[in-house]
């Protein structure tokens, strides 16, 4: 599912609640829509977008805590539990498939790698033969990653899929005693891993595919680093100075390449020319990098008013960006949009909808 400006206009027309847009040079700040509880569930959890990803506990879910997916055309959730397990978690989603893990809780709570394309009914099993738990963190149209442990109570080792528990490939390197795989685009997959070799520090990694092709990207005076995510050529994460003092930072395939995004600050993924996160701006406000420090462009200010915070999380081919943000105690999904000329009655339509600002509505919490 490509949530691109066209979607955007086409959700605006089938009535969802899609809210006032402010635009900047570069970019149209849109609330797409609020995140509501399904009937039965009285706590939520999220973790990311383009569309919203977590779980949902409360009574619906018998107080299990149940994997669930958000979107503009599903503001209050879909429940994505699959059928013989008791509880389940998405941690991510690229708009079509989620990644998490589930397990049942009355034979054996040891996770299991999920993924879904959308409904319960999808779930495919990625658990791998001969170990203990795994679980899903991200993926592409044909891969998955994330981690797995052989034995309860031995470290993980970053895995990668490609849509089968069969398909596993164990990721782990040599002199490392266990690692995580967090990103993948096509043949290459990011993460981290520590052992005697990185002073048991996290160290940044990246891979071609296989545990002996690994490149530590942890940076020069650095003490611990982790790849969170690529795109194109570049991956993206944070580094930890000698005060352990988060910094936002970009690779290009060494640890040399290394560039830092600043400090207070979070980036989370990148079409391999910008990257997007947020900084520690009160209390906190989605920002859009162009692979330096002073190319930040802040994002939360072009929402409409009354946003307390906000983070950037995806950023498709088109350029749109997806995130989260929060009012009122309620988060909201929503998107930033690169503006392109359009004739007819579509820019027509486009042209109203980015004035809605002085006249479109707002969702709040009631």
């Amino acid at each position: 599912m490509s949530w691109d400006l066209r979607t955007l206009v086409c959700v605006a027309i089938l009535g969802c609640p899609v809210a006032a847009s402010r635009s900047h040079a570069a970019y149209i700040g849109v609330d797409l829509c609020t995140i509501g509880l399904p009937a039965g569930v009285t706590t939520i959890a999220l973790d990311g977008a383009p569309m919203a990803t977590g779980y949902g506990v409360g009574s619906a879910t018998g107080f299990q805590a149940h994997a669930m997916f958000w979107s503009p055309l599903n503001p209050s959730g879909i429940d994505l539990n699959p059928s013989g397990f008791t509880t389940s978690v998405a941690y991510g989603n690229d708009g079509t498939r989620q990644f998490g893990y589930a397990y049942d809780n009355h034979v054996d709570p040891s996770p299991h790698a999920m993924l879904w394309s959308g409904a319960a009914s999808t779930a495919v099993n990625l658990h791998p033969v001969g170990y203990s738990s795994s679980i899903l963190f991200g993926g592409d149209p044909s891969h998955q990653v994330g981690s797995g442990v052989i034995e309860s109570g031995a470290n993980a080792h970053a895995m990668l899929w490609a849509g089968s528990a069969e398909s596993f490939v164990d990721l782990n390197p040599a002199g490392f005693s266990g690692s995580v795989a967090r990103g993948v685009a096509g043949a290459r997959q990011v993460g981290f891993g520590s052992g005697a070799s990185t002073g048991n520090q996290h160290h940044a990694l990246l891979w071609s595919s296989s545990a002996s092709s690994v490149i530590d990207l942890n940076p020069p005076g650095f003490s611990a680093s982790e790849a969170l995510a690529m795109g194109g050529d570049e991956q993206v994460g944070l580094a930890r100075d000698s005060g352990n003092q988060a910094h936002a930072m970009i690779w290009r395939g060494t640890a040399a390449s290394a560039v830092d995004l600043g400090t207070s600050a979070s980036v989370f993924a990148t079409d391999g020319s910008r990257q997007v996160g947020s900084r520690a701006i009160e209390r906190g406000h989605a920002t859009v990098w162009s692979g330096s420090r002073d190319s930040a462009v802040d994002l939360h200010d072009l929402l409409p008013p009354g946003f307390t915070s906000s983070t950037a999380y995806s950023i498709d081919s088109s350029g749109t960006i997806y995130g989260l943000a929060t009012v009122d105690g309620t988060y909201h999904i929503v998107a930033w949009v690169v503006p392109e000329p359009v004739t007819g009655t579509l820019g027509t339509f486009l042209a109203l909808f980015s004035a809605g600002a002085r006249v479109g509505r707002r969702t709040r919490a009631k």
